[in-house]
């Protein structure tokens, strides 16, 4: 299976969790352990569906600027890092993290169902057209936005110069330009030393 079909793939699971999770939240506090455990599960099915959906979306970046599309609206880092955020509330006590929970999983629930269709509309039919992109891995451009184990698992030369700057045990799903800005560093810098990490490592 290829990082295409993965996604594709992904969306029928993903789909099929947000379901167990809407379906725990409608319950309420009496739901408690299923909302946790359904928000769990879609925590860790989101982490490598964000890898395969990265890659697709590299390898067809060509396709989509020619259609006029940003890639970055196709992709579920946002959804992510809101999601790991949720799961942080589950540490309180059901009573008082209950009124945090629900209001913030009905919005990421939403915006992850829209994003789904979006690629679905846009991706998909460009993966059909393009089967040769969405089988190949294309390297990704470093952005700010970019998360540093995203960064990690696509260009693995770079964790020399991360471990170095950065405390990967607690920072590893932060994006770059908070990571920068959290260190008292310019993003642009902390891209140029990844950038220039890459370039060494393929010479």
């Amino acid at each position: 299976m290829n990082a295409g079909e993965g996604v594709q793939r992904d969306h029928e699971i993903l789909r099929a969790t947000l379901d167990a999770a809407e379906a725990a939240l409608a319950q309420g506090r009496e739901a408690w352990s299923a909302l946790r455990e359904a928000c769990a599960t879609l925590l860790k099915r989101l982490e490598g569906h964000v890898q395969r959906e990265a890659e697709v979306v590299a390898s067809c970046r060509e396709q989509l600027r020619a259609a006029g599309v940003d890639a970055a609206r196709l992709e579920h880092d946002d959804e992510y890092r809101y999601l790991r955020a949720i799961n942080r509330l589950f540490m309180a006590e059901p009573e008082c993290a209950f009124a945090g929970i629900q209001p913030a999983l009905a919005v990421l629930v939403a915006n992850l169902r829209r994003r789904m269709e979006e690629q679905e509309t846009i991706l998909f039919p460009l993966m059909k057209r393009h089967p040769g992109a969405a089988a190949r891995s294309a390297p990704l451009e470093l952005t700010p936005t970019m998360t540093v184990n995203r960064v990690l698992r696509q260009y693995p030369s770079t964790h020399a110069t991360l471990e170095r700057l950065v405390d990967l045990s607690y920072e590893a799903y932060d994006p770059l330009d908070e990571v920068a800005w959290r260190h008292g560093m310019d993003c642009e810098a902390l891209l140029a030393m990844l950038g220039q990490a890459i370039c060494s490592n393929d010479r």
